[in-house]
């Protein structure tokens, strides 16, 4: 409405604050055109904006939260281990939680022990028979140096071949495996030699069944190899060719103790000699075959 001032007669005292030819007209809403019609395609297109950013907006915040939720057991790994956790340390984690499944290859590697056991015994019992004079032989030193080298070197390439089955072994250098045996046979060596005369030493070191010893321990030998390495595949060596060469030089082990019980070779510097050369044909095709089959 207009705005009055009070003014003259004839107005009821009153008379309007602007004259009549300043006031502006009322619009008529009814007449007016709808704001959709006067805007057109561009309320639609700014309305399919508004739209998609809030399309965008959702999406950032579920992949927040996913990200919240993938993160959650880090966070939660971190507070119990302490402020900040290494690549190591989660790693080691993860390992702990695993659960192995199936067979093992320490139990593997037990079962393969066992069968190559069996199959020397049954393999050397067949091809060389037991000795006449085995009863009075046992309780000689020569016979007892025999055994205890090759028992050692059994004993010493099993533990070292058990450790190196698993990805996480410690163990630096199978050859240390290797050390214990060396050093009873060098020991056993020089007794011989000390016990013997030096005129006799390429004779006993010669023997009569050189060809023989290597050849025998070698076959005798492959089976249980065979068996050690499909035992190994059951792990995961961080090197295989140090894996295959201990199980060469188990296998050659096992041949060789039972080759010297069954063999009528004392001297032990055959034994040295050519026991020693089949046990390290042994390990060289155990450490070929292990590059070959226990990569990973």
């Amino acid at each position: 409405m207009a705005l009055l001032r009070p003014g003259r007669a004839g107005d009821n005292g009153q008379q309007p604050l602007l004259p009549q030819t300043a006031r502006r007209p009322v619009p008529d809403l009814q007449a007016m055109p709808p704001a959709a019609s006067q805007a057109g395609p561009v309320t639609t297109v700014a309305a399919e904006e508004l739209k998609g950013m809030s399309d965008f907006s959702a999406n950032i915040r579920r992949g927040a939260a996913l990200l919240k939720q993938r993160l959650m057991p880090i966070r939660r790994a971190e507070s119990e281990s302490g402020p900040t956790m290494s690549t190591e340390q989660l790693i080691e984690g993860l390992a702990a939680d695993l659960r192995p499944t199936g067979v093992t290859p320490r139990i593997a590697l037990r079962f393969a022990l066992a069968v190559s056991v069996m199959i020397v015994v049954a393999l050397s019992t067949v091809t060389l028979g037991p000795r006449a004079d085995f009863w009075a032989t046992i309780t000689t030193s020569r016979f007892l140096f025999e055994i205890a080298v090759t028992g050692t070197l059994a004993v010493s390439a099993f533990l070292s071949l058990q450790i190196s089955a698993y990805p996480d072994a410690t163990w630096q250098a199978p050859w240390r495996a290797l050390l214990p045996a060396t050093l009873l046979l060098l020991s056993a060596v020089i007794l011989e030699l000390f016990s013997v005369r030096s005129e006799d030493w390429i004779e006993r070191t010669m023997g009569q069944n050189s060809a023989l010893c290597v050849t025998v321990i070698v076959l005798m030998g492959l089976p249980p190899l065979v068996a050690f390495i499909a035992a190994l595949r059951r792990g995961a060596p961080i090197r295989p060719g140090s894996a295959g060469m201990l199980a060469g030089v188990l296998s050659g082990a096992i041949a060789a103790t039972f080759y010297a019980i069954q063999s009528p070779e004392d001297s032990l510097l055959f034994f040295a000699a050519w026991s020693s050369l089949a046990i390290g044909l042994l390990a060289v095709i155990g450490a070929i075959a292990g590059r070959w089959l226990l990569n990973w």
